[in-house]
């Protein structure tokens, strides 16, 4: 007589609960007994085995997501950066020739130079994807040493966010120095040496924006060419 089975169903796909279906046969013996018990655990064995590589399934899906998500978000974030540095020159080149403006009229009153511009462009960089991977839970299920990686480079660009935001204070400052943006060549002296200073000071974060934003240049160029390599 043919031992009483054990069923085992689950519909992956749709997400249903894994179904046990005991044998109806009661044991007749010890043998019975035996035979039965021992159907009913590898039963729920693969029960608990199917239901584990569903959920290891899953949690490889969303790893896989999130890593496309971020790397689009990184080379998106690689060629706002890369128009940024475009504009550099201009910026640096507008701080030069309002220095100099302000040298001359503080030595001799005036000067050749009749019209400054400065402006700094900030880049819009993003950090949406790798917060999102972080609320889903998909951090959870990467591997640690890449984990490790994007945090990394995503601290790498917080510095440079910040960078720039000093850059942009430090403008808007320089700007204020001059009585509401009037004609320099009839500002103060006092105003005129205060404009001097924060131009030197803006000078020198324009070298910390460059410096920082070529290291972050950097890293997204080897996190997008180590993406494509682990695809």
């Amino acid at each position: 007589m043919a031992p009483p089975s054990v069923s085992v169903s689950e519909d992956v796909s749709q997400g249903a609960p894994v179904e046990i279906h005991p044998p109806h046969a009661p044991a007749h013996s010890i043998k019975d007994f035996l035979i039965q018990l021992l159907t009913i655990t590898a039963g729920v064995l693969i029960a608990l085995s199917i239901e584990g590589l569903t959920e290891w399934n899953h949690h490889r899906l969303l790893v896989r997501e999130a890593k496309e998500t971020i790397a689009r978000e990184i080379a998106d974030n690689k060629s706002a950066l890369e128009r940024h540095f475009t504009d550099w020159d201009k910026s640096v080149n507008g701080i030069e020739t309002s220095l100099k403006l302000a040298e001359d009229l503080l030595a001799t009153k005036k000067s050749e130079i009749h019209e400054i511009e400065l402006g700094f462009h900030l880049s819009s960089l993003s950090d949406a994807s790798w917060r999102t991977a972080e609320r889903t839970g998909a951090l959870t299920y990467m591997d640690y040493s890449d984990v490790q990686y994007y945090a990394k480079l995503y601290g790498i660009q917080d510095l440079y966010v910040s960078q720039q935001r000093r850059v942009m204070d430090r403008t808007v400052s320089a700007l204020s120095q001059i009585s509401g943006g009037s004609d320099p060549h009839k500002a103060p002296p006092n105003d005129l040496e205060r404009f001097r200073l924060e131009l030197m000071t803006l000078r020198g974060e324009m070298l910390a924006d460059k410096q920082l934003g070529e290291a972050l240049l950097k890293a997204y160029n080897e996190a997008l060419a180590k993406h494509k390599t682990a695809e």
